[in-house]
C-alpha cells in the first residue's frame, strides 16, 4: 500500500521516513521547511502534496 510520510525539516526531517519504512515499502516522503504545525504554517504546501501523492497534479 502506498504511504504519504509528511514531515517537517527541523523537526523530523529524513528520520520521518526511516521509521515509516519501517512499516511500509512503499513510501514517498514530502518534508517541507516549517515548524512542527504544519496545517496552520504553511496550508497551500501541505495541500499540494495530497493530489500529487494520489495521482492528480497539484493546481
Amino acid at each position: 500500500m502506498p504511504v504519504l510520510a509528511v514531515a517537517s525539516d527541523p523537526f523530523v526531517g529524513t528520520d520521518n521516513e526511516r521509521v515509516v519504512r519501517e512499516v511500509a515499502t512503499h513510501v514517498r516522503t514530502v518534508s517541507l521547511p516549517y515548524g512542527h504545525q504544519l496545517a496552520e504554517e504553511c496550508p497551500a504546501d501541505l495541500t499540494e502534496a495530497y493530489p500529487t501523492f494520489f495521482g492528480g497534479h497539484a493546481a
